[in-house]
């Protein structure tokens, strides 16, 4: 099984497998729901969780 680790330099089939279990996740710190997002997030096996403090605003227009 391959080691899916890095320090400060990363194999190009460890990027793609962080990247194939990446998200995206705007305004998590404001939803109504947080438990089962926070369980979604868990059973998907995200490993890179992006945009989730709640501090970036999408471009609406």
């Amino acid at each position: 099984m391959k080691n899916y680790t890095f320090d400060t330099v990363i194999e190009l089939d460890v990027l793609k497998n962080y990247l194939s279990r990446a998200a995206s996740a705007a305004f998590l710190i404001h939803t109504k729901t947080m438990n089962d997002d926070l369980r979604a997030i868990k059973n998907l096996g995200i490993k890179f969780l992006g945009r989730a403090s709640g501090y970036w605003y999408p471009d609406l227009g």
